[in-house]
């Protein structure tokens, strides 16, 4: 929190605050510019030998570590070394490891030994046919046998009874008028008709 100290009368420091006698005010110096290459880089050359760059440029990791200079001599075996993998670890006796390392799920269904069931395969696909002597065909050509007669051919008087039993044509045209017809009937066209564009909104309906 920052406390204001008012001195009252014609003092230079009549309006000053605590903060201000805190902070006292520095004089600091101003920023100096300087003037940079931009294609100068702050990283130092190095070495600048070709050979030796080349040399590095072309050094590899297995190169290094793998280098006939490191290995000279053959690498020996020593009995025992797969001890390094092994663990010295023990979790409790090994009379109890199996009853303290066990689930409930194991107790309850303990595993049996069992026939192992064998994938159900369809029998292969195979066409019953008869007896050799006949030859293979379909039980609708078994049921439907085509028929051998020639064409029926009408009596006369049969064929007469035929064609009176049939419907008629009308003889007239009247019998076919309808009320429609006779409302809205047919104006030929003609150009004037044509021409004029007005005349579909006229009804020739008689009332």
């Amino acid at each position: 929190m920052v406390r204001l100290k008012v001195n009252l009368g014609d003092s230079e420091n009549k309006w000053v605050s605590t903060t201000a006698d805190a902070y006292r005010r520095v004089k600091t110096e101003g920023v100096r510019h300087v003037q940079k290459i931009p294609t100068q880089s702050s990283i130092p050359r190095g070495d600048l030998d070709p050979q030796r760059n080349q040399a590095r440029m072309m050094a590899t990791t297995n190169r290094f570590f793998f280098s006939k200079g490191n290995h000279r001599e053959l690498p020996s075996h020593v009995d025992g070394s797969c001890l390094i993998t092994r663990s010295n670890v023990q979790f409790g006796p090994p009379s109890l490891g199996r009853k303290s390392y066990n689930t409930s799920s194991s107790d309850d269904y303990p595993r049996k030994a069992a026939a192992r069931v064998l994938p159900h395969t369809q029998p292969s696909g195979r066409v019953l046919s008869g007896p050799e002597h006949e030859p293979a065909v379909t039980t609708v050509q078994r049921d439907y046998r085509p028929s051998n007669g020639k064409r029926q051919e009408l009596h006369p008087r049969q064929l007469k009874q035929v064609k009176e039993s049939h419907i008629s044509p009308p003889c007239k045209e009247h019998l076919f008028s309808t009320t429609h017809n006779e409302a809205y009937t047919l104006v030929p066209l003609s150009s004037k008709s044509l021409i004029d564009t007005h005349s579909h909104l006229y009804s020739h309906v008689p009332m």
